[in-house]
């Protein structure tokens, strides 16, 4: 694309004031359009994060960003150039008589709303959180870079001919459609600084307000802001009092209530667009390595058990006894048990593949926290308990293939060897009752097999692992 004609317009802070009055007030009509019901809106499942933006007026933003705390920056001329009688001919006079005489009905307010649902999708596709898990550089034409890949991500999805010009789309970079911001970023050309100084929007007139440039359209749709992993000079600090943003908290409530609004749209009312059912999917059940919760969780329950169970003994030398010559000084010695509890379900409902991926799992974890276990096999009762199990042969016979009742292992383990174990963990497939009041020690229950949804019925009070392949 060819570089646009510059030329530079002089304008008042009052003709800007009245920008920004009137560009917001299109924001908002834009942001109610998208919050309408199912059949009136193109997009209410996007409605909880849309309605949590708050328009924040500042100088620099060149099109429209957002930052992490769902505040929007825009360039008021950006916003009021879509109008069907924003001025060819660009004067003070000519912008303060398009003001005056402002028609919101005459504005594709279609347009707006795609550009909205592009600062929207930055927010629920967590750029700013996956800019930092990928470990972009500091630099700023690597943070650049990928402002430019999560744009190509979310683009690649919108439909809206009068921003084709505007919005970087992977065919512009000969790439193909269907990646994720991560990928993109790594296939991006490595000469991308160089193609972005040679493109340009083809057409263009930067209005100058007082110091201040304003292009009445960019050269391209590239701002995202923090939302996108890159912070901007003109975005607001967190805690700024006269345009607060939302909270922490408060985006991710609507971020997953934004994901379940996807879900059930695609359900009872058609497709979604793009790849936004896998990405709501991914937020309300996220992929997570299950070895490494329960390894943490397990680490956990030895430190704690360590904790106040430290005595002195004088059969061990003190390693600094040399400081404290002549006198002999006791050392600190740790009586804690280093064994965990594990209740496995051998029920007719368990199959042996899950049984035997689960105990195998198991074992090598507690091999690699140093700690030795104890197995009670169980299904309605406790048909064998194996001590201090080495390795998954002592385990390989499965006893029971009744009913289930883990309570019944879990039990066992309590009153053999009260306050022995750091933990108990159960590998089971979820059908069966548990205790409804919280162990003495910590209890982990690991769901085997595709038993997803018995999640939500395990104890509130428990550590729950969802063994996943």
């Amino acid at each position: 694309m060819e570089k646009p004609e510059v030329k530079v317009v002089s304008i008042s802070d009052e003709v800007l004031d009245m920008a920004f009055e009137k560009a917001i007030e299109t924001i908002r009509i834009a942001r109610a359009w998208i919050c309408r019901s199912a059949g009136k809106s193109p997009y209410p499942y996007l409605a909880p994060l849309a309605g949590l933006l708050k328009p924040v007026k500042v100088i620099g933003c060149d099109t429209m960003a957002v930052d992490k705390w769902a505040r929007l920056y825009f360039n008021p001329f950006f916003v009021l150039f879509f109008h069907k009688r924003f001025p060819a001919e660009i004067t003070e006079e000519s912008l303060r008589e398009f003001l005056s005489s402002y028609d919101i009905s005459d504005y594709p307010i279609n347009i707006l709303v795609e550009i909205l649902r592009h600062e929207v999708e930055h927010l629920f596709r967590r750029h700013f959180a996956r800019a930092e898990a990928f470990g972009i550089p500091e630099e700023e034409s690597m943070r650049k870079r990928w402002n430019i890949a999560a744009d190509l991500e979310i683009n690649q999805y919108i439909n809206c001919p009068p921003l084709v010009s505007l919005m970087f789309l992977p065919e512009k970079f000969s790439l193909p459609t269907g990646l994720s911001a991560e990928e993109y970023y790594t296939k991006l050309p490595e000469n991308l600084e160089q193609l972005l100084q040679k493109e340009g929007s083809g057409k263009g007139v930067v209005i100058l307000a007082q110091g201040h440039k304003y292009p009445t359209i960019a050269d391209s749709f590239d701002e995202g802001g923090s939302g996108a992993g890159l912070p901007k000079e003109y975005e607001l600090p967190p805690d700024d009092k006269e345009n607060p943003g939302a909270s922490e908290a408060q985006v991710q409530a609507r971020i997953e209530e934004t994901a379940r609004q996807i879900k059930e749209h695609a359900k009872t009312r058609g497709t979604v667009p793009g790849n936004l059912l896998e990405v709501a999917e991914q937020i309300l059940n996220p992929k997570v390595n299950w070895r490494k919760v329960l390894a943490q969780l397990i680490r956990k329950a030895k430190t704690a058990a360590s904790i106040g169970r430290e005595d002195y003994t004088f059969k061990l030398p003190n390693r600094k006894s040399e400081a404290y010559d002549p006198f002999i000084m006791p050392s600190m010695v740790d009586y804690t048990p280093q064994d965990i509890a594990v209740v496995l379900d051998t029920s007719g409902s368990i199959s042996k593949e899950d049984y035997e991926r689960a105990v195998s799992e198991t074992l090598a974890i507690a091999r690699q926290c140093n700690i030795s276990v104890d197995a009670f096999l169980c299904d309605a009762a406790v048909h064998r308990v194996i001590r201090k199990v080495k390795n998954f042969s002592q385990l390989r016979e499965i006893v029971g293939r009744g009913g289930t009742n883990m309570i019944e292992g879990i039990n066992r383990a309590l009153a053999e060897r009260p306050r022995k174990y750091t933990a108990i963990v159960v590998m089971t497939d979820g059908y069966s009752p548990f205790p409804q009041d919280p162990t003495p020690i910590p209890l982990i229950i690991c769901l085997v097999g595709k038993n997803h949804e018995r999640k939500e019925a395990m104890p509130s009070w428990a550590k729950v692992v969802e063994v996943e392949d």
